[in-house]
């Protein structure tokens, strides 16, 4: 009988990549080499189209933001695949953003908060990062936001007045 372990890398990576999205999560707490794989960006960049899809979205409700899927042949009703940025976190959150490439959500702050620095957030390895700027401005107004990539496809955030 042949055992997981027992398939070539090749073969593990391709069956990963054809699990759905919503059921990655889970699969990462399986074995540390399925959780190597999916934390390898390249892997993601290579296999993201063959993930078998269900269409997500993201809900803001009621102060949370939530990444669901929508089914269109039918209603489903059990809440499995819901992923849920912490209360306490949103409630101080003014305005979100979505990256179209990557499903980054980029959140800014409220006016007022002791913690002013914008945050973002990867629904698909449920991580949340604060993002320091490399200068603290000293002019005051009303700063705007974007995000984008370097020319390394690194990731920026660009913000101005």
């Amino acid at each position: 009988m042949t055992r997981i372990s027992d398939l070539s890398q090749d073969l593990i990576e391709e069956i990963l990549s054809r699990v759905p999205l919503t059921s990655q999560r889970a699969a990462t707490s399986t074995c540390k080499q399925w959780n190597g794989f999916y934390k390898d960006e390249s892997f993601t960049k290579k296999h993201r189209g063959k993930a078998a899809h269900d269409t997500m979205e993201i809900m803001v409700y009621d102060s949370r933001v939530r990444l669901v899927r929508v089914h269109l042949q039918g209603v489903l009703k059990r809440k499995q695949g819901l992923v849920e940025l912490s209360k306490k976190l949103i409630g101080q959150l003014n305005h979100i953003m979505v990256s179209d490439d990557d499903g980054l959500l980029l959140s800014l702050p409220k006016n007022g908060m002791v913690k002013s620095d914008p945050v973002v957030w990867n629904p698909y390895l449920g991580q949340v990062r604060w993002i320091k700027p490399r200068k603290q401005l000293t002019i005051s107004g009303r700063y705007r936001y974007c995000m984008g990539y370097s020319n390394k496809n690194n990731h920026k955030i660009l913000r101005f007045l």
